[in-house]
């Protein structure tokens, strides 16, 4: 069989059918057997739009890597966002990319760059094949490291002068994968340490305000179930970091929601005046907790995480328990339960409080303030007209916190954005890549004017190929979290955010085949709604006025201690960061 072939049918085997790429001259040996195979490939209009749906792909799979094909040079470099941006919120995805001839190999051959090393460091592994013999070992490998223990993106360089070279397909047991080809991997996930368990345990039960923090690893684990039933034992409210908001239902009595600098009063409340934290798959990143230094103060943390790099690296906890997420929560409330005999009746008083916080706080928040249609009640009508289930993407940029605000999730891993590298154009590819995944639910992209522009040309490719997803863009004709920084920190020199309203996004879409609406009044935002709800493609144009913020809000660098929560424009006055 050809090298092509190989690698082709390999993917047959296992179950990576959907692809998302565009082709070079590096990778036409390779298109060139396509037909030939069941692989269905997705032609996207730029690499990084590729690299973000198959990041979604993965993501709404969880256990089927969605995979992007990319020519060499500029097409691997175009990819770079894209993994960086699965990297940091560890969505399993797999990049195949073509690479100059291995006799010109590192002479500055026409489109060569040296991709295994500019993408290292922003993926889990990545391969560069120096025998055609290993063709089908590495597609495995990719496999198997993209989705166990913590998911994540990787990368398979080939020579283009391997495509039509004949070899032997063989195929790889996994002791034999795991011995000589990735030695020293285990894809198995470490144990938690039952001493550790007990330990952190005994704080829990000892403690008068503890407050579960979910993070992104939740939701990759499957351990839901087993942090609501904790949740439950300790009758603890929980809070999510950005990244778990998918994996925590909104309307769970004991969720507060998501924490951090644009997170809800009530869970930034609860979570600074928690005397134990139970952090469970997440890094408690700058965006979460502020100041890391003051947000340790008077608090023991119990981290709980499948990656043990992360155990310790920006807080250091009480207790560290490395290990998968499901598994860790269910010994923990069975010792709590069990062991200690421990279980709470009565919800701890800390959730009334932050409860009772977050009231006078929406109170603010809610006032009516700028012109046209609010953020908040545009959202409201969404979430009413979209089923359960359907599947939100979001850009990044204001509208991706308002939607974090007031979009809530009630079906775990429903929800899609970009948490870690905060990538402008991830919303609409997305979206598509959501779609390819599940083709049934409804989708919608919830975007920025700024975010969507970076990767509108994937209209044709929902055009094409009838991957019927809804756009929302929120135009305020600015990039309007940079004109709210700078307004609030930088003496409201406003230098580069001003995108004039262009282009108009009604005509951008008609131009693709699409329609485009420019809705005018909540009624016509509803109907628009409940038409992508029905399945239709359909740009969604909703004019904001640029002069609401994004709030609450907490400055860069403060903790979220409920006095550094801003819940008006005024508040934010002589704040130096």
């Amino acid at each position: 069989m050809h090298v092509a072939d190989v690698l082709l049918e390999s993917m047959e085997r296992e179950g990576l059918l959907t692809v998302f790429g565009i082709p070079g001259s590096a990778n036409l040996g390779l298109y060139e057997k396509i037909p030939d195979h069941k692989v269905n490939v997705i032609l996207m209009r730029h690499e990084q739009g590729a690299a973000h749906a198959a990041d979604a792909f993965g993501r709404v799979k969880r256990n089927v890597p969605g995979v992007a094909f990319a020519t060499s040079g500029p097409g691997a470099t175009n990819l770079v966002t894209g993994l960086a941006n699965a990297y940091m919120d560890s969505a399993p995805m797999i990049a195949i990319t073509g690479q100059v001839p291995m006799a010109v190999m590192g002479r500055d051959a026409f489109q060569e760059t040296d991709v295994v090393g500019v993408t290292m460091p922003i993926t889990k592994h990545s391969f560069l094949v120096r025998d055609p013999e290993h063709i089908t070992w590495a597609i495995r490998a990719a496999k198997v490291i993209s989705i166990t223990n913590r998911p994540g993106p990787v990368l398979v360089d080939i020579p283009r002068d391997f495509w039509k070279v004949d070899v032997d397909f063989y195929w790889p047991s996994d002791e034999e994968l795991l011995r000589e080809w990735i030695p020293g991997y285990d894809p198995n996930p470490p144990k938690p340490s039952p001493d550790l368990i007990m330990k952190a345990a005994k704080i829990v039960v000892q403690a008068e305000n503890p407050v579960i923090l979910a993070g992104g690893g939740v939701w990759w684990s499957g351990a839901t179930p087993e942090v609501l039933k904790l949740a439950e034992v300790l009758m603890a409210p929980i809070v999510t970091t950005l990244m778990g908001k998918n994996a925590i239902p909104a309307d769970h009595p004991l969720y507060l929601g998501h924490a951090g600098m644009h997170g809800r009063p009530e869970a930034n409340y609860a979570l600074y005046n928690a005397d134990v934290v139970i952090a469970i798959g997440t890094r408690f990143s700058d965006r979460t907790v502020g100041n890391f230094e003051e947000f340790k103060k008077g608090k023991k943390i119990i981290h709980i995480d499948i990656d043990k790099s992360e155990v310790g690296k920006n807080i250091e906890p009480d207790v560290g328990i490395v290990g998968d997420a499901r598994e860790a929560v269910k010994m923990l409330r069975e010792y709590i339960v069990d062991a200690l005999n421990f279980k709470r009746d009565m919800e701890i008083p800390l959730i009334k409080k932050a409860k009772e916080f977050g009231e006078q706080a929406w109170e603010v928040l809610l006032r009516e303030r700028g012109r046209g249609m609010k953020p908040w009640k545009v959202l409201k009508i969404v979430r009413e007209e979209m089923p359960r289930d359907s599947i939100v993407t979001t850009g990044v940029g204001g509208h991706q916190m308002w939607a974090a605000l007031h979009y809530p999730v009630y079906k775990p891993g429903t929800y899609l954005t970009s948490g870690g590298l905060g990538t402008m154009g991830y919303g609409f590819p997305a979206a598509i890549g959501a779609k390819a995944a599940a083709p049934d639910k409804p989708v919608l992209d919830i975007d920025g004017d700024g975010s969507f522009l970076m990767t509108s040309q994937n209209l044709a490719t929902v055009k094409q190929y009838n991957l019927n997803v809804g756009v929302l863009i929120f135009d305020n004709g600015s990039l309007q979290l940079i004109r709210q920084w700078q307004d609030l920190f930088f003496g409201h020199r406003r230098v580069g955010e001003n995108l004039a309203y262009l282009p108009d996004f009604v005509k951008l879409a008609n131009s693709f085949g699409i329609e485009g609406v420019r809705p005018e009044s909540y009624d016509e935002m509803r109907k628009a709604i409940r038409r992508v709800a029905q399945g239709e493609a359909l740009v969604i144009d909703y004019i904001v006025d640029p002069d609401i913020m994004v709030l609450p809000m907490i400055a860069p660098g403060k903790v979220i201690a409920p006095e550094n929560i801003i819940l008006t424009p005024e508040q934010a006055a002589g704040i130096v960061v």
